[in-house]
């Protein structure tokens, strides 16, 4: 059953500027027949992070540019202010949370004639300063007398750089000499400055792979000279195209990812979904600037005596060495030939079939074009989560789990999507349990054999079979009663989802929709 929160889920990064239309009166000429009252509202995340767009402490910058009949541009914006939101959390689908209008105070009225030029960026990602020395080092700077260049600072991204993106908005005129006035809404819809990537590896063999280390070098981390320029429909601007982002090309040969430490091995089916934190189950994007073809392509690259693609001394590559049949490889491979755009997020995936890597990469969409994720054929279908209480203390009342001696045997049933995997990991005191897959399973026992290791890990993961047991897979929870306590330590189940595509869904609804908290007592 297609998980409610999936259905009709639109991603928008757009705020629509709701305009209350009020009779007013005012001395000032420019004083039109109703105040500007601003709310704004998205209902996605804009950027990555613990936040989204609505959390407290964001904010945008407004500017608006009044041009009266008969004159040019003002040169002084009409509105120079910020709006600020105070909800915290996601939005609720067609609910627009409480942007607060203005932060200075003010109220600005619409003029009885001529037309607002409206732009917009943020300025403040839950309190992390976007245009000071916290983020780029200097303030962005808009034009003059145009008012429509905006030039942003230079900035060196790497694994340690923080992980806010910075959105501005395209340019909306409204006329107030059009013959039937609209004071109802104003849309700003906000674009993303940077592009996103992500990477994960997966073993397509029956032969175990060992990941030992993976390396990002050469990144074009760097840009400066950056612009965006605010185009009107008029000029050429749409839903598509309204801004462009030029830059120049800035470092190479810095080491953007290193970890030396993985030691993983992977059976057949088995994946790292993301080597950036492979203690998580979902994937990790990290920013980058935008790249044109020729930045990220290595046009040098050259092949060594197997035939194998490897990467030249000072190109963008990704560096792995990986144990396979006793034998440490390294493997320093190339980037695709293709651009990196704004508003774009891009997943690889290092993949082993026959003991030799292939790389393959999807573009998914993450710009402000409205879109319904129905997932159509990747529907996530099975039974929910279930304990054995003869290995717990099971109040289903209060959806309590608690250690009683033995490891907590609990199931759940996954049947569709087929070609997909399961991913469980575990949120809260995470140091205190592990997972493992129950040993008389018949899950477990169609992938191992009796010679193999039942690991016990932080994450656990497998293929969708819905020809073994309807499904069904077995697994403990194993508190680590070794650890002292003084408190009781709890966790919770968190249920994921990868498509054979490498879209990653959440399946708690499906799996876990009553978060049980799993609990191992105080000593």
């Amino acid at each position: 059953m297609l998980s409610p929160k999936l259905k009709n889920f639109s991603i928008l990064i757009a705020c629509t500027l709701l305009v209350t239309g009020m009779s007013s009166c005012r001395k000032n000429e420019m004083a039109g027949p109703g105040y500007i009252n601003i709310r704004g509202g998205v209902s996605t995340r804009t950027f990555f992070g613990s936040t989204n767009f609505n959390d407290t402490s964001n904010r945008a910058k407004i500017l608006d540019f009044i041009t009266l009949p008969g004159q040019n541009e003002n040169s002084t914006p009409y509105i120079d202010d910020e709006l600020y939101s105070h909800k915290i959390g996601h939005e609720v689908e067609d609910i627009a949370s409480d942007w607060t209008w203005s932060l200075s105070g003010t109220t600005y009225f619409w003029t009885n004639t001529g037309s607002h030029r409206f732009i917009s960026w943020l300025t403040y990602d839950a309190a992390l300063d976007l245009t000071t020395n916290s983020f780029f080092g200097s303030a962005p700077v808009l034009d003059t007398p145009t008012h429509k260049v905006l030039s942003i600072p230079s900035k060196t991204f790497n694994a340690d750089t923080p992980q806010f993106d910075f959105i501005y908005s395209d340019a909306s005129v409204r006329s107030m000499d059009d013959e039937f006035k609209n004071y109802s809404s104003v849309l700003l819809a906000y674009k993303h400055l940077f592009t996103a990537f992500s990477i994960g590896i997966r073993n397509w063999t029956p032969t175990p792979v060992v990941i030992k280390s993976f390396q990002l070098k050469n990144m074009p981390d760097t840009k400066s000279g950056v612009t965006v320029t605010y185009k009107t429909a008029q000029e050429g601007g749409s839903v598509s195209n309204a801004i462009d982002v030029t830059g120049t090309s800035g470092n190479t040969g810095n080491l953007f990812f290193s970890k030396n430490d993985y030691n993983t091995t992977l059976n057949n089916g088995q994946a790292i979904v993301d080597l950036f934190n492979s203690s998580n189950t979902y994937v990790t994007n990290y920013m980058m600037w935008p790249l044109r073809s020729e930045e990220i392509y290595d046009a040098n690259s050259t092949t060594d005596e197997n035939g194998r693609i490897v990467a030249s001394a000072d190109a963008p590559q990704m560096v792995i060495t990986y144990n396979i049949s006793g034998t440490d490889i390294t493997r320093n491979i190339p980037f695709p030939e293709m651009a990196w755009e704004a508003g774009k997020k891009y997943h690889f995936e290092l993949q082993f079939v026959q003991k030799e890597i292939r790389l393959q990469f999807e573009t998914l969409p993450w710009d402000y074009v409205a879109f319904d994720l129905t997932y159509g054929e990747d529907a996530i279908q099975g039974e929910e989560l279930s304990f054995d209480d003869q290995t717990c203390y099971l109040e289903s009342d209060s959806l309590r789990v608690t250690y009683n001696g033995t490891n907590i045997l609990a199931s759940f049933a996954i049947t569709s999507p087929i070609n997909s995997t399961w991913i469980i990991s575990m949120k809260g005191d995470v140091d205190y349990f592990r997972l493992r897959f129950h040993e008389n399973s018949s899950y477990y026992r169609a992938f191992y054999s009796e010679d193999d290791p039942n690991p016990t890990v932080q994450t656990l993961s497998g293929v969708t079979r819905a020809d073994i047991e309807g499904g069904r897979v077995w697994f403990e929870i194993v508190p680590l009663t070794s650890l002292s306590r003084s408190i009781d330590q709890k966790i919770v189940l968190d249920f994921m989802v990868r498509s054979s595509a490498g879209r990653m869904v959440d399946a708690n609804s499906e799996f876990n929709p009553d978060s049980y908290k799993i609990i191992l007592p105080k000593e």
